[in-house]
């Protein structure tokens, strides 16, 4: 799930809470929802869907993601969504290239045909930081779960992610 604020017609994306690595389920979705929509402020709303596809090299969504993101809109409110760049983000976290998270999503609104496949202008706000981020939380060993690895394991972090909070709140 996106998290953050809708301004005319522009999407800020805040924050972002892994829910699942699999094809998600309506009661994994319904109840991601739900104990998101608890903790987070009143000024934030969850404003879409990101994926990161299986394949290093493959940026294109699935349709599963693409069905998320048409799920999460309302007639107040657009989705969009985020694919991840996997081979982008590797060379951020490993510090090949700090300013790798400039080209590691892209995002997408929806296209004529009504489907999530308009690639749309996205910036990546302080890129060197956001690597800085993925370094020191791969070297901490901090993980970051998703909804259905915090079933299995009750007692692991899911969201918020304390841990990966505060290296955000150190270089961010």
């Amino acid at each position: 799930l996106l998290l953050g604020s809708f301004d005319q017609k522009k999407i800020t994306v805040q924050d972002a809470v892994p829910v699942c690595h699999g094809a998600p389920t309506l009661p994994l979705i319904e109840t991601a929802i739900g104990l998101v929509e608890v903790q987070i402020p009143a000024n934030t709303s969850i404003v879409g869907w990101y994926t990161a596809p299986m394949l290093l090299d493959d940026t294109k969504a699935g349709s599963v993601a693409m069905r998320m993101a048409t799920n999460l809109e309302t007639d107040k409110k657009p989705s969009t969504l985020i694919v991840l760049k996997n081979s982008s983000l590797s060379s951020c976290m490993n510090g090949v290239k700090n300013d790798a998270a400039k080209e590691a999503l892209q995002a997408y609104g929806k296209d004529f045909g009504k489907q999530y496949q308009e690639a749309i202008q996205s910036t990546v706000e302080n890129g060197a930081g956001a690597c800085s981020v993925l370094s020191k939380a791969k070297g901490g060993g901090i993980s970051c779960k998703d909804l259905e690895d915090n079933m299995d394991d009750p007692y692991s972090s899911w969201f918020p992610n304390k841990a990966l909070d505060d290296i955000v709140k150190s270089v961010l």
